[in-house]
């Protein structure tokens, strides 16, 4: 997947309500501060359990695949990810069909 011209890795989580980026990622990338200006912060569970920081950042372009979103709405915290970047959560699979194809290792997906 590409956030704002940055080629990123993403899991999928059917648990996770809001797609959410590791702040390590987006400041790796120049994607902006995770203290977005005009966000106020609040608080999200992690996986774990966790209680965590978090803030919301509006992006320019989101695009997976054939799908690209203009000024996508994201969840920016401390993640603690080792293999991905961010969660892809039900904010973007509720309104979008995924197929997961493990003969391929690929993820076709396409808007609902």
């Amino acid at each position: 997947m590409v956030l704002d011209g940055h080629r990123l890795t993403a899991i999928v989580d059917t648990g996770a309500q809001r797609t959410t980026l590791s702040v390590g990622a987006a400041r790796a990338r120049g994607l902006g501060p995770p203290d977005v200006v005009g966000t106020r912060e609040f608080t999200t569970k992690g996986a774990a359990g966790e209680t965590l920081s978090s803030r919301m950042h509006r992006f320019a372009r989101f695009e997976l695949g054939p799908v690209a979103i203009r000024n996508p709405e994201i969840v920016v915290t401390d993640l603690r990810l080792r293999d991905a970047h961010m969660v892809l959560g039900m904010d973007f699979l509720g309104s979008h069909r995924l197929l997961l194809s493990y003969a391929a290792f690929r993820i076709f997906v396409s808007e609902e």
